[in-house]
């Protein structure tokens, strides 16, 4: 681990990501969370790096509450299960945001539904993620949105920010931290990919 993290091309490839992900934030403000924009915000981008800090706030601040789940080997077991899932679909996203967690790949559904209740599979199979669940339906009947899964990453990162939360419709805070991670789900298709290929 420490020889891969002190690579220097992985280095300046951190780099280059939190940059482009914090000018894509920082010149497109009304459509981000206030937080975005702050230089703080692509110090986390880089020390989370490949992962989105956005993924690792709703495990430790949504995920944290259920009383089974423990922080780090349950936050460490998934996140090998996510990148393991990624990896095989030779997915190459620069950042793991909450959209990019594959809840259709049945070993990280397993890790996202261990700690719920038994009625979350079906809700994933047909709202969330499954081969028949209406945002994959969306994504192939409207190409716009399809060519960068738009209807699905968002659908994964309101699970990802609000299963844990049962009441979160009733709870301002939480039902924020959904929105939040909604609203950065579908940012690294587009622009910030694009200046990162300009580097």
């Amino acid at each position: 681990m420490r020889g891969l993290l002190a690579d220097p091309a992985q280095f300046r490839g951190r780099h280059a990501v939190a940059r482009a992900f914090a000018d894509f934030y920082r010149t497109q403000q009304a459509a981000f969370p206030p937080e975005c924009r702050e230089s703080d915000y692509e110090k986390r981008i880089r020390a989370a790096y490949p992962i989105h800090p956005e993924v690792f706030d709703r495990l430790h601040t949504n995920w944290s509450t259920l009383v089974k789940f423990q922080r780090t080997p349950d936050v460490l077991r998934l996140m090998a299960a996510v990148i393991h899932s990624l990896w095989e679909k030779r997915d190459h996203n620069p950042l793991i945001l909450p959209g990019n967690v594959a809840i259709d790949d049945a070993r990280v559904q397993s890790e996202l539904t261990r700690y719920l209740s038994n009625n979350w599979v079906p809700v994933i199979e047909k709202d969330v993620d499954g081969p028949n669940s209406l945002p994959l339906k969306l994504d192939r009947d409207l190409p716009n949105l399809g060519r960068v899964s738009a209807s699905r990453r968002v659908a994964r990162a309101i699970y990802l920010g609000s299963a844990p939360t049962t009441d979160a419709a009733h709870t301002g805070s939480r039902t924020g931290a959904s929105n939040s991670a909604a609203r950065k789900a579908p940012a690294q298709g587009s622009r910030a990919q694009g200046r990162l290929r300009a580097h």
